[in-house]
């Protein structure tokens, strides 16, 4: 039994480096945003830009796990850079105003900070990210996880995975089990499972494709619930399935 907590113990403790982007367009703001973001070992400025427009091109050309941008931005503001982006879990929103805050969320952004970026806000901020990190590690073969709900560290088989859904600054796990409410982005769920076998149907929902019962107009049955599909993603989903 001992030995068994030892190797959890262990999975969790090995952190690499997070790539991490910057991007404000005020010069000033993103020196000082570079110089606090420089101060965590566990993190690795990769790029700094003041154009947004460049910024989305390198972004989706490497591996990010960190994007800390700010919101008003010409030509491109934040909110319609993360819909331009794929495949970072994280991203914290910075502003000098609270205006965005709500609607940030519904981007599944990790954090939102109002300016001036002062040190003790943005530790929080870096360390809800590694608490999203640590919440959910995935197998090496990618047929199981462990993840911690509450004080407890649970191990997950992808198979028995109904749906996934976003509940604030947590993810509820439904399967045939049980549910599990995990400190997590739906970005970081995503990037964890294989993508042959689930689909993000909805901003609030990721579905296992071999658990759906019946699809009707924007809807689809799952053993116990009924989930809306996003119109943005509808055509997407139809495309992974060959109909007879």
């Amino acid at each position: 039994m001992k030995q068994k907590r030892r190797i959890v113990s262990n999975y969790f403790m090995n952190r690499k480096q997070m790539k991490c982007v910057l991007i404000d367009d005020e010069p000033m703001d993103l020196m000082a945003l570079s110089e606090l973001m420089n101060t965590y070992r566990e993190v690795e400025i990769v790029g700094k830009f003041h154009n947004s427009i460049e910024a989305k091109d390198f972004v989706n050309n490497n591996k990010v796990d960190i994007l800390v941008l700010d919101v008003e931005m010409p030509e491109l503001n934040g909110l319609d850079f993360i819909k331009s982006i794929k495949n970072v879990e994280h991203i914290i929103l910075i502003s000098s105003n609270k205006t965005y805050a709500a609607d940030s969320y519904d981007y599944n952004v990790t954090d939102y900070i109002v300016k001036p970026i002062q040190k003790n806000r943005l530790d929080q901020a870096v360390d809800k990210v590694k608490q999203f990190d640590d919440s959910i590690k995935t197998s090496s073969n990618r047929d199981f996880a462990f993840v911690k709900d509450g004080t407890k560290i649970i191990r997950i088989d992808f198979k028995e995975i109904l749906f996934i859904e976003a509940l604030a600054d947590y993810v509820q796990i439904n399967t045939l089990q049980g549910r599990y409410t995990v400190l997590a982005t739906m970005k970081s769920m995503q990037a964890n499972l294989p993508e042959d076998d689930f689909f993000r149907i909805h901003r609030s929902y990721i579905v296992r494709k071999d658990k759906i019962r019946v699809i009707e107009d924007n809807m689809i049955l799952m053993e116990t619930k009924n989930i809306p599909i996003s119109r943005s993603s509808k055509q997407e989903f139809f495309n992974t399935f060959n109909f007879l």
